[in-house]
């Protein structure tokens, strides 16, 4: 399976922060290379050479097949953002209550902020939450007025 290789880079950060590592660990088990060097292959669209590559699997003690599976989950997470964008640019409402989630969470987006996933995931889940609430809120309307009438 193909990925976008921009999502190289941050799939490697993902999987060096749950396991606990700094940048600079990973430089050291790497030889000695400079955290700076260690974040330059972290950053999106970053494309560190084969043998690189599989030094930086090692010091994070993950195999090829870890980096294929936080693959897939960036290239499904990139598909729902622009998934999301879509919405965002077609459905005024949607954009709406993006922008005061945002506000409420004192949140400033920024398309650089490699932490807009965390928020947006965040966000997704506070979807949900409402869409299920504004079903509830729609069926306790009907029971107190079945036919729709107005008093």
């Amino acid at each position: 399976m193909a990925y976008d290789p921009s999502l190289l880079g941050p799939a490697l950060q993902k999987m060096r922060e749950r396991k606990g590592l700094r940048q600079i660990d990973v430089g050291e088990k790497m030889g000695g290379i400079k955290a700076s060097t260690v974040a330059s292959f972290e950053k999106p669209g970053a494309n560190p050479g084969v043998a690189t590559l599989f030094r930086y699997l090692d010091a994070i003690e993950a195999t090829l097949e870890d980096l294929e599976r936080e693959l897939r989950a960036e290239d499904a997470l990139e598909a729902e953002i622009r998934r999301d964008d879509q919405r965002l640019e077609s459905e005024p409402g949607y954009r709406d209550a993006y922008r005061r989630m945002f506000e409420s969470l004192e949140i400033e987006p920024d398309d650089n902020d490699p932490s807009l996933r965390t928020v947006i995931e965040k966000l997704r889940r506070f979807e949900e939450h409402d869409k299920q609430l504004l079903e509830l809120q729609r069926r306790v309307s009907d029971l107190e007025d079945p036919k729709g009438s107005k008093k």
